[in-house]
């Protein structure tokens, strides 16, 4: 691995000076917990939900979110992995088994070993930081990164001892009353009056950086996204700079039919995620 000048450790800070520091530092990020993004309506029928859910998949009946000694719902860390993943809800699996996630069926296709750092909730800059921190402690041949649009901006607060990550949503601040709770609105506030093309810069930063980062460490990068704007604007970015982008996501998204989604009535189900692994049917 590349060494780490003292302007990207002061730039860094505790994110990287030891493994359990960086374990703290994500520990509000790797938390699983109703996913801000998520309707109202799930939170409200969620009985109802997995009733429906164990009648019409009673092969994957009341199954559990499990975490590893990372926090992320993976199994045990593989410290040399083939590939690791990168992403939101979608790629932690909200509302499925792990064996069906997409990246749980393209590590399987190709016989891969791998990682899965999806947090949920997460937008492109915090899984750029997820990715800056965790690449510093396991060594990975190909990184791949979901993409799931604009507008889920994120704070790091800190104290010196401990970084917090914050999803600016009315959800999180709600969810973290004890943590800053005047310094997120604020944040929120500040943000969400800003024009879209301060996010899309953003966004667009944030890859541009990843893909960087990855061609210093000799790993390779791949963009997806399960949102057809989202795979315009990862070709647009593609036009500037030579990164992977897989193709666009037209024959994933179904029309809201019930047994396509996920149990939570949100998020993409299990027959979506098998179409989801094979735009990566090419690359490996």
């Amino acid at each position: 691995m590349p060494k780490l000048s003292n302007y990207h450790k002061h730039h860094l800070g505790i994110l990287l000076d030891s493994e359990q520091q960086m374990l703290e530092g994500m520990k509000q990020a790797n938390k699983w917990g109703p996913n801000p993004n998520t309707p109202v309506k799930f939170w409200q029928n969620e009985q109802a939900n997995i009733r429906w859910w164990n009648e019409t998949y009673p092969a994957h009946a009341d199954f559990e979110y499990n975490h590893n000694e990372w926090g992320f719902r993976s199994g045990a860390i593989v410290r040399e992995c083939d590939v690791a993943f990168y992403g939101c809800s979608q790629t932690y699996g909200t509302g499925i088994p792990e064996s069906s996630r997409w990246t749980d069926l393209v590590a399987r296709q190709h016989g891969l070993t791998f990682n899965n750092f999806g947090s949920p909730g997460s937008g492109t800059d915090k899984q750029l930081d997820i990715f800056w921190a965790t690449s510093q402690h396991i060594k990975m041949r190909t990184a791949v990164f979901m993409v799931n649009g604009m507008y889920r901006p994120h704070v790091v607060l800190g104290n010196g001892e401990l970084i917090e990550y914050h999803v600016l949503s009315s959800q999180t601040i709600r969810n973290n009353a004890n943590v800053g709770v005047k310094d997120l609105v604020y944040y929120r506030d500040q943000l969400f009056s800003l024009p879209d093309e301060y996010f899309e810069h953003i966004n667009a930063q944030s890859i541009i950086k990843i893909h960087r980062l990855c061609k210093l460490m000799n790993v390779r990068a791949i963009f997806s996204t399960y949102l057809e704007h989202c795979h315009q604007q990862l070709l647009a970015i593609q036009q500037q700079l030579p990164i992977t982008v897989t193709p666009g996501p037209q024959t994933v998204l179904e029309d809201g039919v019930d047994h396509k989604l996920a149990r939570d009535r949100s998020h993409l189900g299990m027959e979506a995620n098998q179409k989801l692994a094979l735009l990566f049917k090419d690359l490996f």
